[in-house]
């Protein structure tokens, strides 16, 4: 089985080693094993709940973890976990990180010849490797005059023009946009597969960072062949454990990306899925203070209006770029002549933003996202460029709330 290389990988795999900054990052910073126990420490102090075993007993427990292999489901004690956050009644599967779960889930359940809606723009494995395989990628783009409005009806239209439709694809909230979808529009993305009996395949790897006051639902508990994919990475900043899983209402079904993973890791790393079970029992320590850094973001993007001021969002985006080269006065003063060259537009309303990036439109006569990402790039600056999430995207960018903290 050959897959096609994608495209957003490749530019991370050329430039990592000349990169020190992302404009673009969709990660947290990543935690250390003393950040993780100390967040939970400080956390259950201020809330005055139960004490957590020392620090000491707890590196001392992690130290003499014995690292055999996983149970081919993953680990009791992060099946507990995975069952405590969603509920008893799902099936769980563990992967090495979402990626895994995604290929799992692709290569298990279509073949050469089949259909299937994907929401765009969205992270680039949700559609290439189905596509690789010979699927057909219908795509439900977003309605870009509309402030990334939810684009239903464009949705109900490409359903009865494909009545043979084996799956909807969401990232919810998505990458890049950091726009999701909230209760009422799953239920509606829900009453249309059901009439197709398709299934839906939710990337919810960036859901726990959303209002908790929202009560944002995972698909799999609202429809009996949706299926949720997460991991401990984006939301948790641990992106290092690669610790990730699916989550099913159909046992059947977790048997069959079972079988398929036999041929990938056969078992998750045992120590990743321990240290998961500790992050998702000690969830909303570490969920509190992402999320207040990301309300921090918005906060400093949007200031007292629901709309974003595009001039403001250029200066703050220039100032933070100014600050990480400092002492390059020449960078300073370059910056500015390119910056001042065009303007940044952003159309989303602020309570859209559910993940860690947003994409950001590049207003310009004279330069080009391209030209803009050459610019950044020699001062070891990556910026994501649209463009790898398809060509109708080329005057975009994808940009980091994290960078304005």
């Amino acid at each position: 089985m050959h897959f096609n290389n994608f495209e957003l990988e490749d530019l991370y795999n050329k430039y990592e080693e000349r990169v020190n900054f992302s404009i673009s990052s969709a990660c947290l910073d990543p935690l250390s094993i003393n950040n993780l126990y100390d967040l939970v420490y400080k956390f259950n102090l201020q809330n005055k709940t139960p004490n957590l075993v020392s620090k000491e007993e707890f590196l001392t427990d992690l130290a003499d973890f014995k690292i055999d292999y996983s149970s081919k489901f993953g680990l009791d004690v992060f099946q507990s976990a995975l069952k405590n956050k969603y509920g008893n009644h799902l099936n769980f599967l563990s992967t090495c990180g979402a990626s895994e779960a995604i290929v799992l889930i692709f290569t298990s359940l279509f073949k050469a010849g089949d259909k299937i809606i994907v929401q765009k723009p969205i992270y680039s494995s949700l559609y290439q490797i189905a596509e690789d395989i010979g699927v057909e990628i219908i795509d439900w783009n977003y309605d870009w005059s509309q402030d990334f409005d939810f684009n239903y009806a464009a949705l109900q239209s490409l359903f009865y023009k494909n009545l043979d439709l084996k799956a909807l694809v969401i990232n919810n909230p998505n990458n890049p946009t950091g726009v999701f979808f909230n209760n009422t529009e799953l239920n509606l993305l829900i009453d249309l597969v059901k009439k197709s009996n398709a299934y839906l395949i939710a990337d919810e790897v960036f859901k726990d960072l959303v209002n908790p006051d929202l009560d944002l639902k995972s698909v799999a508990n609202l429809y009996e062949k949706s299926i949720s994919i997460a991991d401990v990475s984006k939301s948790y900043g641990l992106q290092g454990l690669r610790a990730g899983w699916i989550a099913v209402q159909d046992f059947a079904l977790r048997e069959k990306f079972l079988k398929q993973k036999n041929y990938f890791s056969l078992r998750t790393p045992i120590l990743s899925e321990y240290l998961a079970a500790f992050v998702l029992k000690n969830a909303e320590a570490i969920l509190s203070e992402s999320r207040s850094k990301i309300d921090l973001a918005k906060n400093t993007i949007f200031r007292d209006s629901q709309i974003v001021d595009s001039k403001y969002l250029k200066e703050i985006v220039l100032a933070k770029l100014i600050s990480f080269h400092a002492n390059d006065l020449d960078f300073g003063v370059s910056l500015e002549n390119v910056f001042n060259k065009f303007e940044l537009c952003l159309g989303i309303k602020k309570d859209s933003l559910g993940g860690l990036s947003c994409f950001v439109e590049l207003l310009s006569n004279k330069y080009s996202v391209e030209e803009l990402f050459n610019f950044l790039i020699e001062y070891k600056i990556l910026l994501v460029p649209g463009k790898v999430y398809g060509d109708d995207y080329r005057d975009y960018f994808r940009f980091s709330l994290m960078i304005l903290i």
